[in-house]
């Protein structure tokens, strides 16, 4: 596979934000999740995207939102002309921003999970993704045009809660706890049965109730919380080996294997993409 069809990259100037460009028709994205917000839409063809065994068509000409945390798969319709663009924003920086330009105070802000029609919402993401690869662009146009679509994003689909980024779990305390934990212990080896003694139910239980309620079953949801974690320390320029004991996988090579099949590129790559822009 091509590194040029499946790119990452972030920029100095603008944190909290990170792009992929994906090209590459062949490559389909398996059940996984984000700990950012997952901002995308597809230039040239359709983009499949199923959550919660539904299957929905991402049009040219819409976007999509997917709220953190929540498990989804996608592909293209068309083995040719792919163009996804995904925008992955962080909630921390989501609401550092609308906190410190434009009041939001007293709850957070947070988007909502869908499909929207907007080609001004598409011009602007754009035009900032443009304005990051652009040499030539300075450091107050990037953050212009990032505050631009971070506006209108928020009145287009955005919406004031009163919870915080986990409060979507809290209707079920026992899956807030162990997300907790996985975060908590995410370099260990967390063993089921002690896992389903802390929630005081059986193995099977757990495991059960889980995945009805995230769509993974445990040991998946932590390989994806292991992978966010191993991305972010990749990106911060962290050695591969040392990202991937630090994230709880047992070697390189176990991280290997894993975020290949998950981002589409190899850790080096992505490291290497990623430290890259963030030098210009």
């Amino acid at each position: 596979m091509s590194v040029l069809k499946v790119r990452y990259f972030k920029h100095k100037d603008v944190d909290g934000l990170e792009i992929l460009n994906c090209q590459e028709s062949s490559f389909s994205f398996p059940p996984h999740l984000h700990e950012n917000y997952c901002i995308w839409l597809n230039l040239s063809c359709g983009e499949k995207i199923i959550q919660k065994g539904e299957t929905r068509l991402l049009k040219p000409g819409f976007f999509g939102v997917i709220y953190p945390g929540e498990v989804h798969s996608n592909e293209p319709c068309e083995y040719r002309n792919r163009s996804l663009k995904t925008f992955y924003l962080s909630p921390a920086k989501l609401e550092s921003t609308c906190r410190e330009n434009w009041g939001f105070k007293e709850a957070p802000v947070e988007l909502r999970t869908n499909f929207y029609e907007s080609k001004i919402i598409i011009r602007l993401l754009l035009s900032l993704e443009s304005s990051l690869l652009n040499d030539c662009s300075g450091s107050m146009e990037r953050q212009t045009f990032f505050l631009t679509a971070v506006l209108s994003l928020i009145r287009f689909c955005g919406a004031v809660t009163p919870g915080t980024r986990k409060a979507r779990y809290d209707e079920d305390k026992r899956l807030k706890k162990v997300i907790d934990l996985f975060y908590d212990r995410i370099e260990d080896n967390i063993f089921l049965d002690e896992v389903a003694s802390y929630l005081d139910c059986s193995p099977y239980y757990f495991i059960r109730f889980f995945k009805k309620a995230t769509g993974l079953t445990p040991h998946a949801y932590l390989i994806q919380l292991r992978l966010e974690k191993a991305k972010a320390l990749l990106s911060k320029g962290r050695a591969i080996a040392d990202a991937a004991l630090r994230a709880g996988f047992n070697d390189q090579s176990h991280l290997y294997k894993y975020f290949q099949k998950r981002y589409g590129v190899s850790p080096k790559a992505y490291q290497k993409q990623t430290c890259m822009v963030s030098d210009h």
